[in-house]
């Protein structure tokens, strides 16, 4: 009997685990995705002074982000990104628009990608 509870309490803590982590990136991503979008709408504009601030509160909030992904990807992943924001910021700085205008899609697409990558699909399964 003591078997079948704790095998019941493993499995439910590994369902709780993965639905939270689930949650959890979902979230993240997005709001990684909404402080994106104001460094990619004033880039539109040409307005280095709001890309550039825009661009390191995205460094910040990503830095803050990133000890927890770590726990649960690959760091080969969490460094792209982390390559991708950093440039971002420095093509702001240097005013160059394609540059950022490219480490912003960057960005977007590798946190995209690690949803996909976190998501309940038939892929992901097997």
């Amino acid at each position: 009997m003591a078997k079948k509870i704790t095998i019941a309490v493993l499995a439910l803590l590994l369902v709780g685990g993965a639905l939270w982590q689930n949650i959890y990136i979902n979230d993240s991503t997005e709001k990684m995705q909404a402080l994106l979008e104001p460094v990619a709408a004033a880039l539109s504009e040409k307005n280095w002074n709001d890309a550039l601030a825009s661009a390191k509160i995205l460094n910040l909030e990503w830095d803050k982000e990133k000890r927890i992904y770590g726990a649960l990807f690959d760091h080969e992943e969490l460094d792209l990104i982390s390559a991708a924001a950093l440039r971002l910021n420095s093509f702001c700085e240097i005013r160059n628009l394609e540059g950022a205008l490219s480490e912003a899609a960057s960005f977007a697409y590798y946190i995209k990608h690690l949803k996909e990558i976190d998501s309940i699909r038939w892929e992901n399964i097997f």
